[in-house]
């Protein structure tokens, strides 16, 4: 029996993977390879361009020698063992073309593939009987019969070490790590054992200077003194507080000089943001003319994190000032409470109103999910085309479900958000009537071809009420404009009981960070569903800026008589 026996380390993989070196082009190196495919093949070039680097390399104005095409064959074997395959045959042959000159063909058969016939994984020590360890050796991704591929053995050998420093073992290491390869029997035996050593433990945390009270930034510390240490779920930490509004940089830097009882200690540094900061938006449309949106948020009012957010928004269609303050809960990092007041005149094409509003709410996020829940007081003064003015008090409390989920809120090219609004009120608690209302929106973002893009969103909105005028128009469903259908002034569709939108684009890119759009938008708002929709279509160019997407259309609304053109501006993330 001819046995090979090897602990496949960094140098076997290196030498055998060929370290998945860039491929010259086959005009630079003169040889073919038939036969295999995708990642074989890839590998087998790559070491062939590795082999000419080190040794004599092909030439097209020469004759490839005997000993060159039997060289060059043995690196293609080697090439194709990583992958199971030790009884590959290879023919090589020199070829000559008038026109390229003289070349190497090599025609590849791989033969059977080898397989494991026997896996053991034995854990030893402090951590023999921990849970995560345990299943994971239990499902370990090698099983007998297995074809043996050495990228599969070297990523389970990893993510049992992963798993063992997440679960506090940092001295973990494998005390045997073996494979007896049998070329006659063709059969693999893959032997792990693995020491666990010490379990480790968060320590104390110390905290560096910052504006921040260090009873407030324990809030963000989610692991106890108590639990097994992981550098993962401090990266996790540190990367989630850094993403937050509270700070600009955020440093969690475990202290392994300083351990003691088998407890690290954990130092964080943060760098706050300005205090201040400011935003502007700038939007345009033919019917509604020049849209501003300015605001200021003073970032910390006090050394808890409380700040607020000032807005001024400014067109002929919608017009305000609106306030939000800020308190973080208990997990600042996804618990938020907020009081808020604003101020606004809506002047939509059927009506007009003036409204003032106060509110209280509550915010809480977990993963791509976020639930909100707000107790509002509006008071509206209002009136329709051809009605007497309206005034109306109601106190309602109102339901957010949100989920987005996207690559990059700046530049995406995948994401979807789904968006869930519910509210009411009843004239027996301070409110002018009842009502029941439910708004769902939703948008999916694909980019299935580096040039090519699909944008999808829709909304479905209905409302419960006795008397449709006794319900203000903020709390009515409109349609029309840069966001809703294009072709048709902001808010001009409706009001209405109920809206149905639906809208499909498709961009294109023209060079670089430039897109051009083709878009057709369905909808409208009114008292009765079957009703007559109203279309638009149109064309577009778009700029993936850094501070989001800057979009210029120009939409026809093709369901109106005359078909009228109109230009639509906006800048701003497609996420918010």
């Amino acid at each position: 029996m001819r046995a090979l026996t090897a602990c496949l380390c960094g140098v076997w993989l290196l030498c055998c993977l060929g370290m998945q070196a860039s491929i010259a082009s086959q005009k630079e190196a003169p040889f073919k390879i038939e036969g295999i495919r995708h990642d074989l093949l890839e590998n087998a070039e790559a070491r062939l361009v590795i082999y000419q680097k080190e040794q004599v390399a092909f030439s097209a104005r020469s004759k490839p020698s005997r000993k060159q095409l039997t060289a060059a064959s043995q690196e293609i074997k080697l090439a194709l063992e990583p992958y199971g395959y030790f009884r590959a045959h290879v023919n090589a042959q020199a070829v000559f073309d008038r026109e390229k000159g003289w070349s190497a063909l090599f025609y590849v058969r791989k033969g059977p593939r080898l397989k494991v016939t026997r896996v053991s994984v034995l854990i030893l020590g402090p951590g023999s009987d921990n849970q995560k360890l345990d299943a994971f050796r239990r499902h370990f991704p090698i099983k007998s019969g297995d074809a043996f591929q050495a990228s599969v053995y070297t990523a389970a050998k990893d993510k049992l070490y992963q798993i063992a420093n997440n679960q506090g073992y940092l001295k973990s290491a494998f005390t045997e790590a073996r494979i007896v390869i049998d070329l006659v029997r063709y059969s693999a035996v893959i032997t792990l054992i693995f020491q666990t050593g010490h379990r480790y433990y968060f320590g104390e945390t110390s905290f560096g200077r910052s504006p921040y009270a260090t009873h407030f930034l324990k809030r963000f510390i989610s692991y106890r003194e108590t639990d097994p240490f992981s550098n993962e779920r401090l990266i996790d930490l540190q990367q989630a507080m850094a993403s937050s509004a509270y700070f600009q940089g955020v440093s969690l830097t475990p202290d392994f000089a300083r351990v003691q009882n088998y407890h690290v200690p954990v130092k964080m540094e943060v760098t706050a943001p300005k205090s201040q900061r400011y935003a502007l938006g700038l939007g345009y449309g033919t019917f509604t003319g020049p849209r501003l949106s300015a605001g200021l948020s003073l970032r910390r009012l006090t050394d808890t994190g409380q700040h607020v957010d000032l807005q001024l928004r400014l067109s002929s269609v919608l017009s305000g000032m609106a306030a939000k303050y800020y308190i973080p809960g208990r997990d600042p990092l996804n618990d938020t409470w907020a009081l808020g007041a604003n101020y606004q005149r809506f002047v939509p094409k059927n009506g007009q109103s003036t409204s003032k509003t106060v509110y209280g709410g509550y915010t809480t996020k977990k993963g791509h999910w976020q639930l909100g829940a707000n107790l509002n007081l509006l008071t509206e003064h209002y009136y329709e085309n051809n009605l007497p003015s309206r005034h109306g008090d109601y106190l309602y409390p109102s339901v957010t479900i949100n989920y987005t989920k996207t690559n990059d809120i700046l530049k995406p090219t995948h994401g979807k958000s789904v968006n869930l609004t519910l509210q009411g009120a009843s004239q027996h608690v301070l409110s002018s009537t009842d009502f029941i209302q439910a708004d769902l929106r939703a948008k999916y973002l694909a980019t299935p071809l580096s040039f090519a893009r699909f944008i999808v969103r829709g909304e479905v909105g209905y409302t419960v009420v006795h008397d449709l005028t006794d319900l203000p128009l903020t709390l009515r469903f409109f349609a029309g404009g840069m966001n809703s259908i294009r072709g048709f002034p902001e808010d001009s569709i409706g009001p209405g009981k109920y809206s149905e939108v639906m809208s499909m684009e498709y961009q294109n890119r023209v060079v670089g960070d430039w897109w051009g759009a083709l878009f057709e938008d369905i909808g409208t708002a009114t008292d009765h569903f079957g009703q007559k929709m109203n279309r638009g279509i149109g064309v577009g160019v778009v700029y993936v800026s850094f501070i989001g997407p800057i979009k210029v259309y120009l939409a026809r609304a093709i369901s109106k008589p005359q078909k009228p053109l109109s230009v639509e501006f906006s800048i701003g993330p497609e996420f918010q």
